[in-house]
């Protein structure tokens, strides 16, 4: 009697093992893209901060332009450039809320495990005059959730 694995054996263990590989491939990358939109969750509260403090000084959100927010957030990162992940806007300036913007960089290297076509962004409306603000949203749907 013969001792060893036959080639159909060890063939059927590098299958299983490559589909496992694939399998942890994907939930890594999964992982990666959330722990990224941390950076938009965390730069996006804290412009809406900044935006209430202008409200609360000036009774409108006039000075909400990102020129205004520099330091929250550098102007340069709107080309993501440096080590930012999102690029950021803010609309809706001079009423009582502002809307804020973070739409994934697909350039430097930077480009989200995404299908193609999909437009990666993280909204925020932050209404002052009333202190109810709307729900995260983003595309694709719960992504950045």
């Amino acid at each position: 009697m013969r001792k060893g694995f036959t080639l159909l054996e060890l063939m059927i263990v590098v299958i299983i093992i490559g589909i496992l590989a694939s399998m942890g491939i994907v939930q890594y990358s999964a992982t990666v893209e959330k722990t990224r939109s941390a950076e938009a969750k965390t730069i996006i509260g804290d412009l809406r901060t900044k935006c209430g403090v202008y409200y609360m000084e000036d009774s409108s959100t006039g000075r909400c332009a990102m020129s205004n927010l520099s330091d929250v957030i550098p102007a340069t990162s709107a080309g993501c450039t440096g080590g930012y992940y999102f690029y950021y806007t803010v609309s809706g300036i001079g009423g009582n809320s502002s809307t804020f913007n973070a739409q994934r960089c697909t350039s430097g290297g930077k480009s989200p495990q995404a299908p193609s076509g999909s437009v990666w962004t993280v909204n925020y409306t932050a209404n002052y005059a009333t202190g109810v603000d709307t729900s995260w949203q983003s595309s694709p749907a719960g992504k950045y959730m």
